[in-house]
């Protein structure tokens, strides 16, 4: 069975997330150590990647496009078509 390229994309994004985790971290356990310039790196850092998945969001990169949603669609346009030539 072939996978689709939006399945890559999704993990590429969970990566890159996960990532993102992975670096808050110690901003956050060394957060009474840290003065607002630390502060100040991680809010613009979460900002920066927050940015970035909005676009993603935008561009729709992360719509897949499931058969079991196409197979609806077709039954209900071929309801949809059959009841209006009834309705003639």
């Amino acid at each position: 069975m072939q996978f689709s390229v939006k399945f890559f994309v999704y993990a590429f994004l969970y990566l890159i997330l996960d990532l993102e985790i992975v670096l808050i971290f110690p901003i956050a356990l060394s957060a009474y150590i840290n003065d607002i310039y630390g502060f100040t790196v991680g809010i613009l850092f979460i900002i920066i990647v927050t940015i970035g998945f909005i676009f993603e969001l935008g561009k729709g990169a992360l719509k897949i496009d499931s058969r079991q949603n196409v197979n609806n669609l077709k039954k209900i346009d071929a309801f949809n078509t059959n009841f209006l030539e009834n309705i003639k």
